[in-house]
C-alpha cells in the first residue's frame, strides 16, 4: 500500500506520438495503423515510512477436489 507522500514522480521529457499516416511499401493499400509513443519518467522514494506490504495466507487447499 502507498500512502500520500510515498513516492514523487517527475517527467523528464515530454510525451511523444508517432503514427503512420500514408501507404508504404509494407502497406502499400494503406489499411494498417501503427501507432507508437514514449515517455521518460523518473520515481523517486520519498518517505519509507508511507509504504506498506500486507501478506496474508489461507488454509484451504489451492487445488479443486
Amino acid at each position: 500500500m502507498f500512502g500520500r507522500g510515498a513516492y514523487g514522480q517527475v517527467t523528464l521529457d515530454d510525451v511523444k506520438f508517432v503514427y503512420l499516416k500514408e501507404a508504404d511499401k509494407s502497406d502499400p493499400l494503406n489499411q494498417l495503423r501503427i501507432v507508437g509513443w514514449k515517455c521518460f519518467y523518473g520515481t523517486l522514494i520519498e518517505n519509507q515510512n508511507f509504504f506498506m506490504r500486507i501478506e496474508s495466507a489461507s488454509a484451504f487447499n489451492a487445488t479443486f477436489g
